[in-house]
């Protein structure tokens, strides 16, 4: 009987098959037996009788499952094929992620099945063929981090395949050097044009103005619950951190209409939130904004905002529900200089003490505590 090898960590059991156009051994994938650290030569050797039994029906094509690749822990004929892993592994995957998370692999595989074929072997997918995936999606010009968005549960797709002895070998994905973004903030000037196009006393202009005030995601205040003058939004929200964020009396009431709209819409319950998010974005082209900005910079203006009046950044990262406060000081980076022109309002009052300072640093945020009352002076016109 053939002895099973070790090669780069794991258990082995090598298949030559001759071939009579060349007149050469050739050597097929080897099969997996399971990785060393679990596996024992014992059970190595009693692996390999089970390969030796069916080599010939390898050698002629027959593809097989073994009880330790399997869950039901039998032999079986199998063509493990692209659209066979891919659906296995986001059935696995959408038990533990969000439903949006799954829409994002969903179309990550959707690209990559059209472009590698459903039929293919996943042990035949090498590094050179996720290259030339990562260079077909650049030539159709998708943007860099669409395409490491995808790119991204690609490769934990085969992660789990090696894990699961499904293939020996994950191949290399590279992901796109992206350059590095800074926040896009609505300019108080761009908040009050937006405003004023949708008019002043508008249910949209209020539901733009809690946003900018509380900093949540589009999402959120469906997620959350009103406790007191507090908005209590749970873990189960991006970040995986529960917080609670103040709201003034007139937020309250912008609250409640927000919520009553939301579940009371006659929009389809998937489209209610993008609904806003659309029409941000259109107010946002009218207005002659940088097209980089959408609904999300609304979070960011409140960052800044929060910022300028010297709320401690530990704060603000509890606000944001930021995991880490790594995350919130990508706002810090901002020049001052351009901030102080865009929020004039807030800079005339708080920043009297920082006039000689381009940027802020660790230490020049202050332990001001604002005023709970504050209400932006444009929305009470």
């Amino acid at each position: 009987m053939q002895t099973p090898q070790i090669k780069k960590g794991q258990w082995i059991f090598r298949i030559r098959k001759y071939d009579p156009i060349t007149s050469r051994t050739i050597e097929m994938p080897y099969i997996s037996l399971g990785k060393k650290q679990h596996v024992t030569k014992a059970q190595a050797r009693e692996r390999a009788r089970l390969v030796e039994r069916v080599k010939k029906d390898i050698i002629n094509g027959d593809e097989f499952s073994f009880p330790w690749q399997n869950e039901d822990g039998e032999l079986a004929i199998k063509s493990y094929t692209l659209i066979q892993g891919s659906k296995e592994w986001l059935e696995h995957k959408s038990k533990s992620v969000k439903k949006s998370t799954v829409e994002i692999y969903t179309l990550a595989l959707y690209h990559f099945i059209q472009y590698m074929g459903e039929k293919v072997p996943i042990d035949q997918i090498s590094t050179c063929s996720t290259d030339a995936f990562r260079d077909y999606l650049v030539d159709k010009e998708y943007s860099k981090s669409s395409i490491n968005r995808w790119l991204r549960p690609i490769k934990s797709m085969f992660t789990y395949f090696y894990d699961h002895d499904l293939i020996v070998k994950v191949p290399k994905i590279k992901q796109l050097k992206e350059p590095k973004r800074r926040p896009t903030y609505i300019t108080d000037d761009e908040f009050q044009s937006i405003v004023e196009l949708v008019g002043i006393d508008s249910f949209y202009a209020k539901v733009f103005w809690f946003y900018r005030e509380t900093g949540c995601r589009l999402n959120e205040p469906f997620m959350g619950n009103l406790h007191g003058p507090w908005l209590v939004i749970p873990n189960s929200s991006k970040g995986g951190v529960e917080r609670e964020i103040p709201l003034q009396k007139e937020l309250i009431t912008i609250y409640g209409e927000l919520t009553s709209w939301y579940f009371n819409s006659s929009f389809k319950k998937e489209g209610r939130g993008t609904h806003l998010s659309k029409m941000f974005k259109k107010c946002l082209r009218k207005i002659g904004a940088d097209e980089m900005k959408s609904f999300h910079s609304l979070r960011h203006t409140f960052a800044v905002r929060k910022l300028l009046e010297n709320v401690p950044i530990y704060k603000i990262q509890r606000l944001l529900g930021h995991a880490s406060v790594q995350t919130t000081e990508i706002y810090t980076k901002l020049t001052l200089r351009r901030v102080k022109i865009d929020f004039p309002t807030i800079v005339q009052n708080q920043l009297i003490s920082m006039e000689n300072s381009d940027t802020w640093g660790t230490n020049s945020w202050g332990t001001f505590e604002p005023n709970e009352n504050f209400t932006d002076e444009r929305m009470n016109r």
